[in-house]
């Protein structure tokens, strides 16, 4: 995944996503193509994972290597953490505006799912109380 094209000119900053063949993730890294944060291959980074905590499970390398892979800014940290400090990778125009058009998107997701978990509560709130108070009338009736 480099970010210089075959015989490209090394001086010049090319965009990160029209590097890459028309899929939405690197077969090899697992990087989307609107990524902003670079990845080190996942064999190196495993090796990396080891070295750091010798006492890891298999199990927890793996979950790990699948948060680095598909997000970001846990990659951008495990980079930092694992001394791996590279800038950004730069944008096109247009793919920079795809990334913010997929940003908002997320967001806008995120808000009406939040919205949506709210009308569950209250939904359960009070079919609980309601439960409660027919419960509360049955036994009033009963005892009578």
């Amino acid at each position: 995944t480099a970010t210089v094209p075959h015989n490209g000119d090394g001086q010049k900053e090319y965009c990160g996503a029209c590097q890459f063949a028309d899929t939405r993730r690197c077969t090899y890294c697992h990087q989307s193509k609107l990524s902003t944060a670079h990845r080190l291959p996942l064999d190196r980074l495993a090796s990396l994972l080891m070295r750091e905590d010798r006492a890891k499970a298999t199990l927890e390398i793996c979950r790990e290597l699948a948060l680095y892979a598909r997000s970001d800014t846990h990659a951008s940290e495990t980079n930092l953490r694992l001394g791996f400090d590279v800038p950004e990778r730069a944008m096109c125009d247009a793919h920079e505006r795809e990334r913010e058009r997929l940003r908002r998107s997320r967001l806008r997701e995120s808000e009406e799912l939040t919205k949506c978990r709210s009308k569950l509560d209250r939904a359960l709130r009070a079919a609980r109380e309601a439960a409660a108070k027919h419960a509360l009338e049955q036994s009033q009736i009963e005892a009578a």
